[in-house]
């Protein structure tokens, strides 16, 4: 198994992560800020602390803005 880590920093003001290199992947993990999001889901819209992963597009969205210099780190496989 072939797992792979992204890595992206925000500009701020941001709701979602674009990763075209990864369509038709799994997302396994996500941190935001250094902090565990609970749970990552494929479809309706994230709420809480949720991050939605949509692998025919590559884009990763978040409930909530991303803040400038926040760092995200998420697993791929």
């Amino acid at each position: 198994m072939l797992f792979r880590s992204k890595g992206y920093t925000a500009a701020g003001g941001e709701t979602t992560i674009t990763w075209s290199d990864m369509l038709d992947k799994t997302c396994l993990y996500v941190s935001r800020g250094g902090i565990d999001v609970q749970n990552i889901i494929i479809s309706g819209s994230p709420i809480d602390e949720e991050v939605k992963w949509d692998s025919l597009t590559g884009v990763l969205t978040f409930s909530r803005v991303l803040g400038s210099g926040e760092y995200v780190r998420a697993l791929f496989q």
